[in-house]
């Protein structure tokens, strides 16, 4: 008898048959029926409760990734109005006082644009990479603030409450 591969999707199936025949029903599953299913698997939970951490950080990263391609193409747009709004009004102030200052006008609007141009590509067609680092900027900038406001909370409780009283 040949020896029949499966694919990473049959395999995945296939599990997930095995799950459902041992009673594990639902969509999610918490931190504890996952290392429930595993020994009920013989797998062994260490190395499970090491992909859960894995699947966690990889997860918050596809999110920020998301994130960042998301702020990407607001700032661009903003940069887009910005664009459109301080050029076409200086095109019109510009026309009204006559040669040369529309050329002068006209010149910083294509300069301008062609930066603008850049954005887009930047902001709509980013490379994998641009993208990876944006996102870990993002979560770096995260655990930041996360940080600074766990220092600002505990500094306010420290503070002696004077609930009630008047001086």
């Amino acid at each position: 008898m040949e020896r029949k591969l499966y694919s990473k999707e049959e395999v995945e199936r296939i599990l997930s048959r095995v799950i459902k025949s041992k009673g594990f029903e639902g969509e999610k599953f918490s931190f504890e029926e996952i290392l429930n299913i595993a020994k009920e698997l013989n797998l062994d939970t260490s190395q499970v409760i090491l992909a859960i951490k894995e699947e966690e950080n990889i997860s918050e990263l596809e999110q920020a990734k998301i994130l960042w391609q998301k702020k990407k193409k607001r700032d661009f747009f903003q940069h887009l109005g910005t664009y459109a709004i301080i050029n076409s009004g200086s095109i019109f102030v510009n026309l009204l006082l006559g040669p040369p200052f529309p050329l002068i006008a006209l010149m910083i609007a294509f300069f301008w644009g062609v930066g603008l141009l850049f954005d887009f590509f930047e902001s709509f067609f980013p490379t994998e990479d641009k993208i990876e680092r944006g996102a870990r900027k993002l979560l770096r900038s995260k655990k930041w603030k996360e940080k600074i406001n766990s220092i600002i909370d505990n500094i306010l409780e420290s503070i002696p409450s004077k609930k009630g009283k008047l001086f």
